[in-house]
């Protein structure tokens, strides 16, 4: 993993980004030392997300969303999601249904809740494929959740790493500009075990 993580880490600084973002859970958790040691003396925005963690903004009430008709009225994010990962899966979803709407039905909303996807990515298709099998969990919470990993595999859901760098990407609080970086081609030590040994993602 660490390998893996210093790999991307290169990518990142290839591209010059300005932030980075891996996945905090499981593995990932041991990455920290590693993050601080290799990103020390770069201009760049560090982030480890823990899907499984505390929403963020947890005391902001809850904007409604358009493609759910599920009644959070007055209550606050951490009322609403069960947790970060489900909070920025469905903020992405209600993202890319809104630009649906504005661009088929011609319904005004904030360019910044908009979302767009280059025709230049060269697995589109594998992402929306991902993004579309993300599945939805229903509790007794009556809280917005989507599956853990441990879920997706049990369900035997290909792991979703594109989605999951493009869901953690909208962390950074800079949506504006933040863009996902997907490499063409990786180490061969890792093309066989990229879901079980890579948690990083650029």
């Amino acid at each position: 993993i660490t390998q893996g993580f210093r790999w991307a880490a290169d990518i990142a600084q290839n591209y010059h980004a300005d932030h980075f973002i891996w996945d905090n859970g499981g593995l990932g958790v041991a990455l920290q030392r590693e993050a601080k040691e290799i990103f020390a003396d770069k201009n760049m925005h560090i982030y480890s997300f823990f899907g499984q963690g505390q929403v963020d903004y947890p005391e902001h009430l809850f904007e409604s969303m358009k493609f759910t008709t599920a009644s959070k009225n007055n209550r606050k994010n951490s009322e609403v999601f069960k947790n970060k990962r489900s909070q920025y899966y469905f903020n992405l979803a209600n993202m890319i249904y809104s630009t649906f709407q504005a661009v088929v039905n011609n319904v005004y909303t904030d360019p910044d809740k908009l979302i767009s996807f280059s025709s230049k990515i060269h697995n589109l298709r594998k992402l929306k494929s991902q993004l579309a099998k993300i599945p939805r969990i229903y509790n007794n919470q009556n809280n917005l959740e989507v599956g853990n990993k441990r879920y997706i595999e049990q369900k035997k859901i290909p792991s979703p790493n594109e989605a999951d760098a493009l869901m953690m990407s909208l962390a950074t609080g800079n949506r504006r500009s933040v863009s996902v970086v997907v490499p063409k081609s990786m180490p061969s030590y890792m093309q066989n075990n990229m879901g079980k040994i890579f948690n990083g993602h650029a």
